[in-house]
């Protein structure tokens, strides 16, 4: 067979890590429009005066701070992400290939058989 239970394994794993990896980062997209968000309504609020120059640049430090962390993390599951793809497509690759030589090699099973019976009847 052209994937064996270690590759079968293996795929399973990569499935799943993938699968972590894109839950992660949705929530890391969802937790970056909702600071966003919250980031709009203070420099709203800052316009209009309801908050003081120093509350906003606190509340924009740590803003900046929380988005590097999203970063920080979405660069940490990003490459997971890549990784198990990219083992997966190799996974995939070789599982192909061996399938290729593997209908190669009775496709011509089945030539030097019609050969033979070809020169039987020609006798």
């Amino acid at each position: 067979m052209a994937i064996d239970k270690i590759e079968l394994h293996e795929v399973e794993l990569n499935t799943t890590q993938i699968k972590e990896a894109s839950a992660v980062i949705k929530q890391l997209q969802d937790d970056l429009e909702k600071t966003l968000d919250e980031y709009e309504d203070y420099s709203e609020r800052f316009s209009n005066g309801e908050i003081s120059r120093k509350e906003f640049s606190d509340l924009t430090r740590a803003k900046n701070e929380h988005i590097s962390a999203l970063k920080e993390r979405f660069n940490e599951h990003f490459k997971v992400f890549s990784n198990s793809t990219n083992a997966l497509k190799t996974i995939l690759l070789r599982a192909e290939k061996e399938l290729s030589i593997a209908i190669n090699k009775k496709a011509d099973g089945k030539k030097k058989s019609r050969k033979v019976v070809k020169k039987k009847s020609k006798k």
